[in-house]
């Protein structure tokens, strides 16, 4: 059975994330990206397969857009997945949802660069972290809200 194209990661707002106007502060969600991102690679075991090719990822650019607001001990579902690979990048999504009411708090996408680690430099993403993700159900959820 393949894994789903679709990865969920699971948090609390606690009152660190607050900010002054007594929502989640912006940058949090940036965090539980970057959070979901790597649970998802230790999930389908490309985490200690890059790692131990002495490749990583770097973020190029990240995209976030704020539809509405998420406020303390609010439990969170973030939905990611890749979107797109090409041979040195995969593009990433992210849709974070409030669990009590399924509301779509933010929804985002972050552009990952294979660095290999000794040179500092872009490389090829090798064909076995590839297969991994093309070996997956890439079947598409019109509603994803359905997932929480």
């Amino acid at each position: 059975m393949k894994d789903s194209k679709y990865f969920l990661y699971s948090t609390t707002a606690t009152s660190e994330h607050i900010d002054p106007n007594k929502h989640i502060n912006n940058i949090i969600y940036l965090q539980w990206m970057q959070d979901a991102a790597v649970e998802h690679v230790k999930h389908n075991g490309t985490f200690d397969l890059i790692q131990s090719l002495g490749l990583t990822w770097f973020a190029k650019t990240h995209h976030i857009e704020y539809m509405s607001q998420g406020f303390l001990d609010d439990e969170i579902i973030v939905v990611t997945w890749v979107e797109n690979l090409t041979k040195i990048s995969t593009l990433r999504k992210y849709s974070i949802y409030r669990k009590s009411d399924k509301k779509l708090l933010c929804k985002g996408e972050t552009l990952w660069i294979m660095i290999n680690i000794e040179k500092s430099r872009p490389t090829k993403i090798p064909q076995n972290i590839i297969d991994v993700f093309h070996n997956i159900d890439d079947a598409n959820i019109d509603d994803l809200n359905s997932l929480i």
